[in-house]
């Protein structure tokens, strides 16, 4: 075995397969079930350093879904009824709290109590509803969840179509375009619901709603440069730098790890699959250019339209998905050149950003290297992307070659 390889030494450098089990079950889970659940199934996102509860501010439809995202991963990796029982309960909680006035409708948040908080409608938040729903029906079989998921998906797919192909980022209580700028972000995670929905083999028509989401991003948002800009105008014309247009980088890396994903889960095939792998590839290589720090690893985010970094602050987020990626090339796509860096990228997250003293993560490392924030759960930070990271890395690194 060569250093190209990603199996050579990975124990011992601190990037193989136990330091992410452990990680997981460990470390990170763990203190989530501890602060984040109530009697009534709703989770509580907004923990400080040492997971203490900080804020009674309402329940977000992401951060309740990306949690019992984060409980049936961990129990499908540990088989711990505790978190079966946890993503279960946040899941009727979910389907008990949060059903909007609208038919087929999810509003955006929620008091602990459960009374409504905000009754809009967010893509991105519905997005999460298929996703996380399809996550608690794979691990307890409850159809109630795959039905909601199901059901989620259909409304989507009818009430934010524009007419131009693309979806509108939100809706007003009673289903109105809020007129908001469109972006590709909440069009990302449907997508990526849609591959979960269809993980099931009796839902395999969700493939086939995510190719065509697919398709349409590659096909009109997708530039020649291999990058894939993050604000648009209402006909979806990419924004300039002066109205607050941008390329995030994380999003770079998100994108090329779904697509070579969704083609690995069947999504596409024959010369679709290539084609789509191809744009992969060069979202992947893009994202290394414009936004990959080789001297020190990691990813910075995010950049003007025309390529300029404006920030060389590193996330949390941008750090799970630039080495989820970097690992599911080196080893779906045999990519092994890729392998240094998916290596140096986890040694910065756990050297820089995850947290040795109380566990969980930093928010994200400054230039100078110092940790700004330390908060350990907001509504949108409840480590979804920690917890998809350390999946892929079990899920590919726990293999014998």
């Amino acid at each position: 075995m060569t250093d190209s390889t990603p199996h050579r030494s990975a124990e011992e450098n601190g990037t193989g397969v136990a330091w992410f089990r452990h990680h997981l079950l460990d470390e990170l889970i763990p203190r989530w079930w501890e602060a984040a659940r109530t009697p009534n199934g709703l989770f509580r996102p907004h923990l400080d350093r040492q997971w203490r509860v900080v804020s009674d501010a309402p329940v977000t439809l992401v951060s309740q879904t990306r949690l019992i995202y984060n409980f049936a991963a961990a129990y499908r990796h540990s088989g711990t009824t505790r978190y079966l029982e946890a993503a279960a309960q946040g899941a009727d909680a979910l389907l008990g709290f949060f059903r909007a006035p609208v038919s087929g409708g999810w509003r955006w948040s929620v008091y602990l109590d459960g009374t409504p908080a905000d009754e809009h409608l967010s893509l991105y938040g519905h997005a999460f509803v298929i996703f996380g729903l399809s996550h608690a029906a794979s691990v307890t079989g409850d159809d109630r969840y795959r039905q909601a998921a199901l059901d989620t998906a259909g409304y989507v797919l009818r009430a934010f179509k524009d007419e131009h192909g693309g979806f509108i980022p939100t809706l007003d209580a009673s289903g109105r375009d809020l007129g908001h700028t469109r972006t590709q972000n909440p069009i990302m995670h449907l997508f990526e619901g849609l591959l979960a929905l269809g993980c099931r083999p009796q839902q395999q028509a969700s493939y086939q709603d995510a190719a065509a989401v697919g398709d349409w991003v590659l096909n009109t948002l997708f530039r020649s440069d291999g990058l894939l800009p993050e604000l648009y105008t209402h006909d979806w014309q990419e924004l300039p730098e002066a109205a607050g247009g941008r390329v995030d980088i994380g999003h770079q890396f998100e994108w090329a790890y779904l697509l070579s994903r969704a083609v690995e889960l069947g999504v596409w095939s024959g010369s679709a699959a290539d084609h789509v792998l191809a744009q992969g590839e060069r979202l992947l290589e893009s994202a290394l250019k414009l936004g990959y720090d080789r001297a020190q690893g990691g990813v910075w985010s995010p950049a003007t339209p025309t390529g300029r970094v404006l920030s060389h602050t590193k996330g949390w987020w941008e750090q799970c998905e630039g080495a989820r990626a970097l690992l599911h090339y080196s080893r779906i796509r045999q990519r092994y050149d890729l392998v240094p860096l998916f290596r140096q990228t986890i040694r910065l997250c756990r050297q820089r950003l995850v947290d040795t003293e109380y566990g969980g993560w930093y928010l994200r490392v400054d230039p100078e290297g110092t940790i700004p924030n330390s908060d350990k759960g907001n509504v949108w930070k409840v480590d979804y992307h920690v917890v998809g990271l350390c999946e892929e890395a079990l899920r590919l690194l726990d293999v014998q070659n």
